[in-house]
């Protein structure tokens, strides 16, 4: 999954959805990012695994 911004890789989404926001993104474009859970919490459908 990549930021829909910068295509980095992703550390928050927006609850309830599969659009996610690297760091920086998020913190850049978010006043509060508490509205946003951590990538690790996210009930995401891609399979993660390597």
């Amino acid at each position: 999954m990549k930021c829909v911004i910068c295509d980095g890789d992703v550390d928050y989404v927006i609850k309830g959805t599969h659009e996610g926001y690297c760091k920086e993104c998020a913190l850049e474009h978010f006043e509060d990012v508490d509205m946003l859970e951590p990538r690790g919490n996210a009930n995401a459908k891609e399979d993660d695994s390597e």
